[in-house]
This record gives C-alpha cells, structure tokens and sequence, in this order.
C-alpha cells in the first residue's frame, strides 16, 4: 500500500481534472490536488500519470492552463505513484517567452540613427561600406561635399594601406561636419568598427 496515497474520498472531494497536453495534442487525464503553501505554484498528480516538463496540464473546470516547469515523481516500492508538478501559469509562461526574446546584431550598413524592430526583437545594423559613406556624401550641400570628399579620401587611404590602423584624432579635422550630420558620424563609426573586426 502507498503511505502516500490520499483516502480516495478526499481525492473526490478535493482533486481537479487535468487534461494532460504535449505538443498541442491531448495526451491524457489525470486527477491532481493544487498544494498549499508549503509547496507554492504546485499540483500533486495523485495517481500515475505520463508526464514531463515541458507539458500542460489544463484543469478541466476551470480551463486555466499550467506549463510543467519541473515534475517530480513520488516513487513507492521503485513505481511512481503521484507526481508532483512545479508549474508556471499561462500568462507567466508567456510573460517569460517575451522577456526571453533574443535581440540580433547585424552588422551590415548604416545609413542614419536606427534601430530596427520592436520591443521584442531588435535588428541593430552596425557597420559601412565607404560606397555607403559615398552616397551620404553626395546628399550634403556642394560646400560640405569638399570637405566631406577630403574625408573620404582620408578613410580610402587608411583602408587601402597593408596594416590599416586607426589613430586617435586622425579624422579631428572633420569634428565639425561629423557633429552637423549624425547619419554621416554613424557611417564612419560603423565603417571603423568593420575595419576593426577585420570585415
């Protein structure tokens, strides 16, 4: 006999339904008792079940769902006998799904102060091409495109050499026009970071 086992009248009394769902097909019922304080956010399966971390138990009255964080089998003479399933509810589940969401970092070109996606998930593009610094360029006033050309000179020959290395202050002298137009500013940011990682 299961020292365990609950008077069967008491499990009548006292037990839910639960519907026992794996990969959003039902794979079978199950009688459990919602435990107190003593073991928090656990439902005590009291009978065998076939159940893993990872399923849902639905109670059938009730039809609030609980994910199976860590199930553990009482087990009586080597023989589980009730289980004991740690669980999170549908809406914290899905609460930390949410919080879980990866964001990715795609350094590829940069054409102005951006971030794409949303709270969730963030596309963060970081680097250019001296094409894409080039074609910024060709957007400013004909007055600033001198100077901005001399720029991209400065970035053509510094990219061109067998050992490029970028020196603190070498592009100094182009302060004032990387401070007026930030997409430029980020453009040369991303294209150093290329040359840095070696791209």
């Amino acid at each position: 006999m299961n020292p365990f086992s609950m008077p069967s009248d008491l499990i009548d009394k006292f037990a839910s339904t639960f519907v026992i769902e794996r990969n959003r097909s039902e794979i079978g019922v199950a009688r459990g008792i919602y435990c107190g304080s003593d073991y928090p956010s656990t439902i005590q399966i009291v009978e065998d079940a076939d159940i893993h971390n990872g399923d849902w138990l639905i109670d059938r009255a009730t039809k609030q769902k609980y994910f199976a964080k860590d199930v553990t089998p009482i087990i009586v003479d080597g023989e589980p006998v009730d289980w004991m399933v740690k669980y999170q509810t549908e809406r914290d589940y899905n609460l930390s799904e949410r919080s879980e969401s990866r964001s990715f970092i795609n350094i590829q070109s940069v054409s102005g102060n951006s971030v794409i996606g949303n709270q969730e998930n963030v596309v963060l593009n970081i680097g250019s091409s001296l094409t894409d610094i080039e074609r910024l360029i060709s957007k400013l006033s004909s007055k600033e495109q001198t100077e901005a050309n001399d720029l991209l000179k400065e970035l053509k020959t510094i990219e061109s050499s067998n050992h490029p290395v970028l020196v603190e202050g070498a592009l100094s002298k182009f302060s004032n026009l990387l401070k007026k137009h930030s997409d430029l500013f980020i453009a040369v940011g991303g294209w150093a970071v290329q040359l840095l990682i070696g791209k």
